[in-house]
């Protein structure tokens, strides 16, 4: 409408620009391969692999924008403080992403002499029909998410036969395609490098989808309204990331027709990985093993495969590959690095100053104002004296929700790479409001260490937005 009350203020962001549109592609785009998953397997032919392979590699890319995108605004907007949240709905766009990957690797096997091929077909089906799952999820409102739109118990069963339909016409199919030639004796070769990790991706995937479907399965068929802790995929998740972690440090280092891992890059690699998992421990005070075992490993991975990547200067689908595995090394940084650092949950008047992961915060004053349709209150905090920051708590006109507007610094030179934030509710009128600081380390997709020190709302409002 033209007197409407305009876009919601927490999707007031770049990122949401693009976002969406990034996402709906790579979704759409799956039905492609799905088609062709299908006819291979009716056709009971060899599957068209180099198109399927080239619509995935496309919806791969799409999605991994996409995500990249959406962390970036619920990074600033919604002060998760870190890199994934496991929000079910967010997980809708991992589920295929996952499912892709797994088949961008096995789908190199069954091309090289067709083993695995059933494998592979089941994989082409497979994202199309966890996209139609995730549809359910999103529309139903059987999730409690930021995400879940539609409330019409009608249009849940709708979707839910629709994904429980196409799930199970992508098993029958891929039952139906040809096996392919027996796999043979098991070596160390490139080819069970692949295997493994294909299947450590699809067991990630599997507890993905079991954790995000659980709660809505749970509501239609039992009537329970039930959730899943976060704390389930990192238990189930995290493990599997270690070990697809050295997959990427050496997989790229084996070869088709010399089978074996040279020993001196085992060496290696467990070398490195010790040292930094004791370095990250004996610097920082952590008390968290498996997250310093997470930054041990991947900095390992990440030297290796620069080191690699710089010698043996690769081309086309190889330099690609070596980029990929480089960026995700990055990404388990990341995600073992958010799980250290300190917090502070508590009231500050102006004038306070407090101490969090080394780092002294002083908050001048609140101030609070209005410019055009915005009222806001604003705080000013100076971190270790030097840095000032003005984090606002924003009410727009028509929207009863407030907002936070964060406020973001980056210095990459830090000795070591952290991100502090504070999420409160400010009362000008009082000169008081709740305050909590926290200290995490993080290195985001452009792959360098940085600080962001932000302010953000109470994190119970995630909830209401």
């Amino acid at each position: 409408a033209v007197d409407g009350v305009g876009l919601l203020a927490i999707l007031q962001h770049p990122a949401m620009i693009y976002h969406p549109p990034l996402l709906y592609l790579g979704l759409t785009t799956l039905v492609v391969p799905f088609a062709l998953g299908v006819e291979g397997a009716l056709a009971a032919d060899r599957l068209r692999l180099g198109e399927a392979r080239r619509w995935l590699i496309a919806s791969w890319t799409l999605l991994t924008f996409g995500m990249v995108a959406g962390s970036s605004w619920a990074y600033m907007e919604l002060g998760w403080g870190g890199l994934w949240a496991w929000d079910p709905v967010e997980n809708t766009a991992l589920m295929p992403w996952l499912a892709v990957t797994a088949f961008l690797h096995l789908s190199r096997i069954t091309e090289r002499d067709g083993r695995l091929a059933r494998s592979t077909t089941g994989l082409v089906m497979v994202p199309f029909a966890l996209s139609v799952l995730g549809v359910y999820l999103t529309r139903s409102g059987s999730t409690g998410s930021i995400h879940a739109f539609a409330e019409d118990p009608v249009i849940g069963r709708i979707l839910l036969g629709a994904a429980v339909l196409t799930v199970l016409a992508a098993v029958i199919l891929a039952l139906r395609a040809s096996p392919g030639p027996a796999w043979g004796r098991l070596g160390a070769g490139r080819d069970s490098w692949l295997a493994a990790n294909a299947l450590l991706v699809v067991m990630a995937l599997a507890f993905v989808v079991i954790g995000s479907a659980y709660p809505a399965y749970a509501q239609v068929f039992f009537g329970e309204d039930v959730g899943v802790d976060p704390t389930f995929f990192v238990v189930t998740v995290y493990p599997l990331a270690l070990l697809m972690t050295i997959g990427l440090a050496l997989a790229l280092r084996t070869r088709w027709s010399r089978p074996g891992i040279d020993s001196r890059d085992l060496v290696a690699l467990a070398a490195m990985w010790a040292v930094v998992a004791v370095w990250v421990v004996v610097t920082s005070g952590a008390t968290s093993w498996p997250a310093a075992a997470g930054i041990g490993i991947a900095v390992a991975a990440i030297m290796m495969l620069a080191v690699h990547l710089y010698r043996s200067r690769p081309h086309g689908r190889r330099l690609v590959a070596h980029l990929a595995h480089l960026g995700i090394a990055m990404v388990i940084f990341g995600a073992a690095g958010s799980a250290l650092g300190a917090e502070f949950s508590g009231t500050m008047r102006p004038g306070d100053t407090i101490e969090v992961g080394g780092h002294t915060v002083h908050l001048e004053g609140i101030a609070t104002g209005e410019e055009g349709r915005i009222v806001f209150a604003r705080a000013s905090f100076v971190v270790d004296g030097v840095s000032r920051l003005r984090p606002e708590i924003r009410a727009y006109e028509g929207q009863t929700v407030p907002v936070s507007e964060p406020a973001l610094r980056s210095t990459p030179r830090q000795r070591r790479s952290r991100s502090a934030c504070t999420c409160g509710r400010w009362c000008g009128g009082c000169g008081s409001g709740r305050s909590c600081w926290g200290v995490r380390v993080s290195w985001l997709s452009p792959g360098e260490p940085k600080t962001a020190q932000r302010h953000v709302d109470r994190p119970e409002q995630r909830g209401k937005q």
